[in-house]
């Protein structure tokens, strides 16, 4: 088995990847493809950005259960509910992120018939990329649910075992709770999402990583059993 402050190392190392390769990247990739009003004219042009953001959305969903499987190890002792809570909300992020992955996948499919179409065929499309688009929105504000939810529970774990510094997981708890009302949750109650409540959580996740990566995870001293006292058998 891996030892404690190896598996530090490593959870930091997955950190950040997830972070850069599933939080910001397929964002910019995509950012391009669905260009308002309407992606139907944007994305065909940008189908390589588009298949790139899908591809590492599943590798970051990947990543989050590696992340989960990862810690186990160091959680299951202390907080094995937690530790469980942690699994089973990384499980969900893979189908959540594969069902927002065929969204866009459809999507781009649409603009690409959009692109050759003319005539009656275009309506029908506009129709089409109307229901694409409002399915993709939903599967993704639900999956952004499930994964900010799944790091308000990291944040909470780690803070419970006093593995990192405990104002560190506080600091991401205040800024996942910030990220869960200000994007996921509006977006989901119909309210536009309010970006400036997302950015405090990215600081604070790199500082989580690098301290990780470069001081590994606290572990307490084992602490040496008191010998066993010899059973006394009686006197002659």
């Amino acid at each position: 088995m891996m030892p404690d402050r190896r598996v530090g190392h490593l959870l930091g190392v997955l950190l950040l990847l997830h972070f850069f390769l599933g939080l910001i990247l397929p964002y910019v990739l995509l950012d391009a493809a669905l260009v308002p009003p309407s992606f139907l004219e944007s994305a065909a042009a940008h189908a390589a950005g588009v298949r790139g953001a899908v591809g590492l959305f599943i590798l970051a969903a990947v990543l989050v259960l590696g992340i989960a499987i990862a810690a186990w190890p160091l959680l299951r002792a202390d907080v094995e509910r937690l530790a469980m809570a942690l699994l089973a909300l990384a499980i969900a992020n893979v189908s959540l992120q594969l069902v927002e992955s065929g969204a866009l996948l459809t999507m781009l499919s649409l603009s690409q018939d959009f692109a050759i179409a003319n005539g009656g065929d275009i309506s029908r499309l506009q129709a089409a990329g109307a229901v694409a688009s409002a399915a993709r929105k939903w599967a993704h504000y639900t999956q952004l649910l499930t994964v900010v939810s799944w790091l308000f529970l990291l944040y909470v774990t780690l803070w419970r075992t006093a593995l990192v510094p405990r104002l560190l997981a506080a600091a991401g708890m205040v800024t996942t709770a910030l990220q869960i009302v200000g994007v996921p949750v509006r977006g989901l109650l119909g309210y536009p999402p309010i970006m400036e409540m997302a950015m405090p959580l990215a600081p604070v996740h790199v500082m989580l990583a690098a301290w990780l990566i470069v001081k590994g995870v606290r572990v307490a001293p084992d602490v040496p059993r008191p010998l066993a006292r010899p059973v006394a058998l009686g006197h002659g």
